[in-house]
């Protein structure tokens, strides 16, 4: 069976409430590392909340049984009555009225679930977001330092992966003034040859680690199905053959 590799890419800078000025640059070399390892990369910017809706929609469409599908997002994000959401540009009635969210906002949940009904092999969910919680604060507390998505639940064969814990701001800013500090550390990982995910992803994770003074934890969720999964692989088996992706 034919198996092709497939990304999503999504950073949202312009919004209507507290604007972002890395998100952008995130989705875009994120994007542009995928394509180098030989994704199929779908990259869109600056989302109104039907736009993200559709896009995702057509990218769900797009996946294939036993595909490798990676989803990056890169912006705002709330966690709003036990849910993660992802926020589209057009925020500012959320801001005002948070029990909009389930209109007006993109649940993480049944994002994923819904491309894992398309039997992917595997999926890569990364959300370089805050996880405030909208409850505790009556309305989205985006900061304009900050980027902001309770506990996912994963689907079997899946790795998903949140810039920091629970009810906590993501960092904007790295030592490169262009990405996010999650971003920055996907980056230097992300196109390494025959470097396994789940090793890629515990580097990432020591880095935040590091560079935000041992205050910012990432959170991982992992059910893949196998360690030997690699976004970037050049080795062939004994026998020949290729090993996962």
């Amino acid at each position: 069976m034919t198996t092709t590799k497939r990304a999503l890419v999504i950073g949202n800078n312009t919004y209507d409430v507290n604007k972002l000025t890395r998100c952008k640059n995130d989705a875009e070399d994120v994007g542009n590392k995928l394509q180098s390892a030989g994704f199929k990369v779908s990259p869109y910017f600056n989302l109104t909340y039907m736009g993200m809706a559709r896009q995702i929609n057509d990218f769900v469409e797009k996946i294939n049984e036993n595909d490798f599908v990676v989803f990056f997002f890169s912006g705002h994000g709330t966690e709003w009555r036990e849910k993660n959401y992802l926020i589209p540009i057009d925020n500012k009635d959320l801001v005002k009225t948070p029990n909009l969210h389930p209109n007006w906002a993109i649940c993480a949940q049944r994002t994923l679930d819904s491309m894992k009904e398309r039997k992917p092999f595997a999926i890569v969910f990364l959300l370089d977001c805050c996880r405030v919680r909208v409850e505790d604060a009556k309305a989205i507390p985006l900061q304009s330092n900050s980027t902001s998505a309770t506990t996912i639940k994963g689907v079997a064969g899946s790795l998903t992966v949140f810039a920091c814990g629970s009810n906590e701001i993501a960092f904007e800013r790295s030592k490169n003034d262009r990405n996010s500090l999650f971003t920055y550390h996907l980056l230097q990982h992300i196109d390494e040859p025959n470097l396994k995910i789940e090793e890629m992803m515990s580097r990432v994770c020591d880095g935040v680690y590091e560079d935000s003074n041992e205050q910012l934890y990432t959170y991982r969720l992992c059910t893949l199905r196998t360690s030997k999964i690699y976004f970037n692989n050049t080795e062939t088996s004994k026998k020949g053959g290729k090993l996962f992706f």
